[in-house]
Parts: structure tokens; sequence; C-alpha cells
């Protein structure tokens, strides 16, 4: 590992802390990950002596890029600078934030990526699937040796291929399961989870000294989770998806390895909200849908309606602490509306090319569409003419809905439902998922008629 140390629960990361150089300027430079309590690089940089300098500002704000010994941040962002010399040495100190920065050797190739992600709650609560990791539990015997008198639980391992390109494995340690439990009303963020994606047989001696070329760079792999996060963060609840990401490349006896910190997008751990993954959903058949999420973020209106569609429902479904009063029903209608008339647009419109309707009529459209009708014994439609009266009370100052608070809920947690098995039928997903129209925590298996999906593509 190019960093010094395991990150995982940890608040802060060392990142570098040497000389460094910005254009013609030399001087010390100190970097950190701050994970907790939200994701973010931050630098310090200072120059001492006669010949103190100051970098140059490539753009306001953003100064020319740091370039260490294997270590560099190509986009520091200036916020703070100080300047002494009225005692001792001339001295010139700034800091400032980075969205990323690099490890190691930047042209190296390989065949398998670790990374590592934030705040996974969807694993916690999930276990179709996941491998039970146990650990020895040994004790000193009188003779002063060891002996294994038991097996004690290290945490989960999912394991689940994408195509047949590339497999992947998320692994998380069970101090890490105990922190994400939410009775514990933990807050912030920690690196909870160790990822790894590889090519099939890549773990083979032969593989590891294969051709460099039959492996992926890490722009290459950030360009392939960011894809992925997107699966994650749906899955989730909240955003999240790599802080740190890791390729080492072996060949004959020399190894190579590179580094990338991200400063990505987290949503904290007391904000993540109870997305469709059930207890028994398939994980693996979900993370499989891999190829179909790729094709479908070719088309540039699909990739801005997934986007915008995920940061709705995230607001629907983000909790609310215990402060007076709650979290208010208009910013969840307004959320679920918003969500769902983009989607009913982007499939009854996009996909099917049928123009014309009302936002009334385009959402049965949508449902019907998706299989959830009358015809296959599903009520669902009758409830259309209730959300939107919800949402035009949740923007309008004249309220004209006389539904009781519970039959409100009811309404608003089925729109929810609406929104997640519309983008689980775009992605291809047969499994099982939370059904919020239940009085009581249950799941169940897809409503939808995925034989009527076509592709965004």
């Amino acid at each position: 590992m190019l960093l010094k140390e395991d990150p995982l629960l940890k608040q802060r990361i060392e990142l570098y802390d040497n000389m460094a150089s910005s254009g013609n300027c030399v001087g010390r430079l100190s970097a950190f990950l701050h994970v907790f309590p939200t994701p973010k690089i931050q630098w310090e940089f200072e120059s001492i002596g006669e010949n103190a300098c100051e970098p140059h500002q490539v753009v306001d704000g953003v100064v020319e890029r740091f370039r260490g010994t294997q270590f560099d941040i190509e986009r520091p962002l200036l916020t703070d600078q100080s300047w002494g010399t009225l005692a001792g040495p001339a001295r010139v100190f700034i800091k400032g934030s980075a969205s990323s920065c690099s490890l190691g050797q930047s042209d190296v190739r390989a065949q398998c990526i670790t990374f590592y992600l934030p705040n996974c709650r969807f694993l916690a609560k999930n276990l179709l699937g996941q491998e039970r990791l146990t650990r020895a539990i040994t004790v000193r015997t009188t003779d002063g040796g060891t002996a294994e008198r038991a097996r004690g639980i290290a945490g989960r391992r999912l394991s689940a291929p994408l195509d047949c390109t590339w497999s992947l494995e998320l692994e998380t340690l069970e101090e890490a399961l105990l922190w994400l439990e939410p009775l514990r009303n933990n807050v912030g963020s920690y690196l909870t989870t160790t990822g790894r994606l590889c090519h099939p047989g890549a773990d083979t001696p032969q593989s590891q000294q294969s051709d460099a070329s039959a492996g992926i760079t890490l722009e290459g792999a950030r360009d392939l989770l960011v894809t992925l996060s997107r699966l994650f963060s749906f899955a989730n609840g909240g955003y999240v998806g790599p802080l740190y990401l890791e390729g080492i490349n072996v060949e004959a006896s020399e190894a190579r390895g590179s580094g990338l910190v991200l400063a990505f997008r987290t949503t904290p751990l007391e904000q993540v909200g109870p997305s469709w993954v059930a207890i028994d959903t398939d994980l693996s058949q979900y993370l499989s849908c891999y190829s179909s999420l790729a094709r479908m973020l070719i088309s540039p209106s699909w990739s801005e309606t997934f986007d915008l569609v995920l940061m709705w429902y995230f607001q629907a479904i983000q909790p609310w602490d215990g402060q007076y009063g709650g979290k208010p029903w208009p910013v969840v209608a307004s959320a679920v509306g918003a969500a769902l008339e983009r989607l009913s647009v982007a499939v009854v419109v996009g996909e099917f090319n049928e123009r014309g309707l009302c936002d009334r009529d385009r959402m049965a459209r949508l449902l019907d569409i998706l299989g959830i009708s009358t015809e296959r014994g599903f009520p669902d439609e009758c409830y259309i003419d209730p959300l939107m009266g919800i949402r035009n009370d949740a923007t309008h100052p004249r309220p004209t809905s006389n539904l009781s608070v519970s039959e409100r809920n009811a309404v608003l947690s089925r729109g929810i439902q609406w929104i997640e098995e519309t983008l689980l039928w775009m992605l291809g997903y047969r499994g099982k998922y939370v059904d919020r129209t239940a009085e009581y925590y249950s799941s169940i298996g897809s409503r939808y008629d995925l034989s009527t999906h076509r592709s965004s593509t």
C-alpha cells in the first residue's frame, strides 16, 4: 500500500510531508485526507529563507500544480495565505484544498484495483449472498505456544461479477459494521469498506506478470468507479464513492504502484436514508446491472436524468432527527413529484415516443409500461391523483387535499416506491426490494415486468 497506514475508520490520513515545487517555487508541502466529519483533501505549503516564494496563481484561487516525490496535486485551490518578515527568516505560508491528488507512478497499468468506500450502510443491513468472515481466537498454552480455541466474527464479504471483464469484491470488517448500525446513531463519515476490482484470474502469478497493456490505469479505473458509484449510492440511500484507489503492477522482480485520492461527494451517515435494499436483496444480481447502467449513461439525457432523480430520491428518503416538528412533508412531496415527472418524460416520451399526454396520463402510462397496472392486479393508478394533489398542496398556499397525516404518508411512500421500481426496471434488476406499501417492514419480488424494458441506447 502506498499510504502510510490502513485508512479504514481513520479520521485523518497523512498523504505527503516532504519537499515539493510549484513552478519555480520550492518549499515543504503537507497534505492530508480528512474523512471525518466530511471528506476533503487539505494541503499546506511553506517556503522559508532568502529564497522564500509564493506559488503562481494560474487563475483566481488556483495555484500552479504541486509536484513532490511521487506525489502530485494538479489543481490546488488556495484558501489562506500569510507572510512573515519582521523577525527571523522570510516566510511564506499558504494552505488550501483539492478535489484530487495522486501518489506513485502515474503510468502504471494494474490488473487489480483496490479502493476504499465510506458509509456503506447498504452492506451492513443486507445478508443475502455475503460471505461471513471469521478470525481465529487463540490462547497461550502452558508450554509457551499458542492454540486456537474458537473463531470469532471478522466481517462480511460480497463477491459479484460486473461483466465479462471485471469482477468486484466488497469487504466490510466487523468494527465498521458496528459503526454503521443505525441504532448507534453515529454521525459523519469514515472509510468502512475495502473494494477490489479485478480481471478474472488476476490473482494468478501468470496473470500478474502478463503484458501491462491488459490492465487499467487509475484514470480508467476512476471513470469505471464513478459509474459504479451510482449503483452504490442508489442502494445506500446517500452518495458514496471511492476516496482512495490504488493499483499495483508486478513485472518480473519490480512492483510499481499508483494511487489516487478523491474528495468524492459523500452523504454523512446521519443523513443516509432507508433505501430499497432489504435483508434478502440479491446485491450480487443488482451489481451485475452495471453494464445496463453504463449503456444507459451513454445517453446524455439519461445521464442527466439519473443524477437528478437520484438527488430527489435522497431528499425524499433522507431521515430527520428528533428535533421539534420533524421533516416537513412538502419537502418529500416536491422531491417525489419532481423525480416521477422527470422519469415519466424520460420513459414515456424518450423511450416510447408517446407525446401529447398530460402529467396525470403520462404518469399512468409510466405505470402501465412498467407492468404495475390493474390488469396485473396492482391498484397503484388510483394513487396518482392523491399524489398530484399532495404535490400541489406542497407548492401552493391553499391546500386542497383532505387526507389525514397517515394517508398522506402512505401515498408519499408509494410514490417513493415508484421511483425505486422505475430505476430498478431500467437497470434490469430481478431480485427483491423493500415493500413500502406494507404495514410492516417486508420485502417483495419485482412487481414490474422486465419484458417491456427497452435499452436506452
